[in-house]
């Protein structure tokens, strides 16, 4: 009688499987993580560039209304915008746009306020919890925190600074007490708009 010898075939040890799932867990894990991060930073690129955008467009009406900008009431209207959708109203106190008809008979202050009610409220729906300060400020950067500040030094009439921010959930590196806090994340400077 022949002998034959059969080969024991081998198979993978459980500890194997469970090192290869740990592995490939692991990399299903990295690659959820990197693809959040790319979703995270899109989305604050959006609105950067939206408040990019909406700044220019305050800007260039500063600029187009200078005519407008040497009276007093004007310069308050555009140099003193303080807007927190967080704290105010979607109505804002300023006249609506009703100016924009060529049946309107609004003055040149009167639709300077209506642009820029028209513009708060443009800003309240394209960024979330969105805060705008306009104001003269000859230093918007504190050097000691390394970012912009809301607060304005004053200083020279001809330099309006334009801060936009808006609410960044998904900053890691924010303590406890700053999340749900919104920061300055964007300064235009309008320099002499009036000469």
């Amino acid at each position: 009688m022949k002998r034959v010898l059969f080969l024991q075939s081998r198979g993978h040890t459980l500890i194997e499987v469970i090192i290869s799932i740990g592995i490939l867990t692991i990399g299903i894990i990295g690659a959820i993580h990197l693809q959040l991060a790319s979703i995270r930073a899109a989305r604050h690129s959006h609105f950067y560039s939206t408040a990019v955008t909406l700044a220019s467009e305050l800007t260039e009406e500063i600029r187009s209304n200078s005519d407008q900008v040497g009276s007093e009431n004007t310069i308050e209207l555009y140099s003193h915008i303080t807007f927190d959708a967080k704290l105010d109203s979607s109505s804002s106190s300023l006249p609506s746009g009703h100016c924009y008809s060529s049946s309107a008979n609004c003055t040149s202050s009167m639709f300077a306020g209506a642009f820029i009610s028209d513009w708060l409220k443009r800003v309240a729906l394209a960024l979330p919890a969105a805060r705008v300060v306009v104001c003269n400020d000859d230093d918007p950067y504190d050097a000691a925190k390394n970012a912009l500040r809301w607060e304005c030094t004053g200083g020279d009439k001809d330099n309006l600074v334009i801060k936009i921010g808006w609410q960044s959930t998904s900053d890691d590196a924010l303590t406890s007490e700053q999340r749900g806090q919104v920061f300055p994340l964007y300064a235009a400077s309008v320099l002499s708009f009036g000469k």
